[in-house]
């Protein structure tokens, strides 16, 4: 089955001049009815997260969901029906999840299918996913309190 998704950048080369000032994972996103799929990115390990992905509405930017897929085509396969139910291309920002815009069947797909489709909360996302274990006591940094 062809995919429904175009490349944005035809290159696809994080180093290319069209890409510069933007993160390295870009230059792998793609477009399908007014959103991206991209690849999330790590800036403290510096590489991408293997197997998460963000759906971008492209008009505001706006994170609308993180999708967790083994590969392109299945992450493709999960953010296709989210793309055609709803028609993204001609809303100037992301509505709320509880307002008309969204279709029942949306919603309904949303929730049929679990461990797939996270709320875009990158502060959290960041600090489980990069964190493999809790500092030791002794490197935990320490404001310094001096005697009054």
């Amino acid at each position: 089955m062809p995919s429904t998704w175009t490349w944005v950048y035809r290159h696809r080369n994080p180093n290319h001049p069209d890409l510069r000032g933007m993160w390295p994972n870009e230059a792998e996103a793609r477009e399908c009815n007014g959103l991206l799929l991209v690849p999330m990115y790590d800036p403290h390990r510096g590489e991408v997260l293997r197997d998460w992905w963000e759906l971008r509405h492209k008009a505001s930017g706006e994170a609308l969901l993180f999708i967790r897929a083994e590969g392109d085509e299945l992450a493709e396969e999960y953010a296709t029906p989210v793309a055609e139910k709803a028609n993204w291309a001609y809303m100037r920002e992301v509505p709320e999840w509880s307002a008309p815009p969204h279709s029942l069947q949306l919603i309904d797909y949303l929730r049929s299918t679990s461990g797939v489709f996270y709320e875009p909360n990158f502060g959290s996302l960041f600090k489980k996913m990069t964190s493999e274990q809790d500092a030791q006591d002794w490197d935990q940094d320490v404001p310094y309190a001096g005697r009054h």
